[in-house]
């Protein structure tokens, strides 16, 4: 674990390409805008997050005004996941706000709590994927799309069970 900081950024704000030496998670908390990593742009919106491994460029287009938490962490292991998740249980985000603020109450024991919510982060996003691997994998669309409906408490949009069950 590097750093933890939140951003706020006015509506029209450009950031322009930059990368970092280190994997950066950035985790939308509100509004909205654009992100281009790689020649490849993502909307983004709340409750997504971006993983951007160290040396890629990336920039973003604030559509709103925008608030993110940006994670860095070294040796992290989340090369392979680079690009555009959505948290839709929200416990990326929860976790990434209980890191902030560990990290800024500077209070005895906060880098041990910091080490520990980074590692707690990594893996949850890591299940995220495992889970999306899973989903889209082949078998039964339709268990497919139970899982889905049970993992997101029933509340999922025919779209994603269309796009889950092929």
């Amino acid at each position: 674990f590097i750093l933890v900081r939140r951003d706020q950024h006015l509506r029209g704000r450009v950031i322009g390409a930059h990368a970092h030496r280190a994997f950066e998670i950035v985790v939308y908390l509100k509004g909205n805008g654009l992100s281009t990593m790689a020649g490849r742009t993502w909307p983004v919106r709340e409750n997504d997050f971006i993983l951007y491994p160290p040396g890629v460029l990336h920039d973003q287009v604030n559509a709103s005004e925008l608030t993110n938490l940006c994670v860095e962490l070294e040796d992290c292991g989340l090369e392979r996941f680079q690009g555009l998740w959505h948290d839709p249980s929200g416990l990326i985000r929860s976790t990434a706000e209980r890191l902030l603020s560990e990290f800024n109450s500077r209070e005895t024991g906060w880098e041990d709590l910091c080490e520990g919510l980074a590692r707690e982060l990594v893996g949850l996003i890591k299940r995220q994927a495992a889970a999306r691997r899973e989903l889209s994998g082949k078998g039964d669309p339709f268990a497919r799309a139970l899982k889905l409906a049970g993992e997101r408490e029933g509340r999922v949009a025919p779209a994603q069970l269309a796009k889950v069950c092929g």
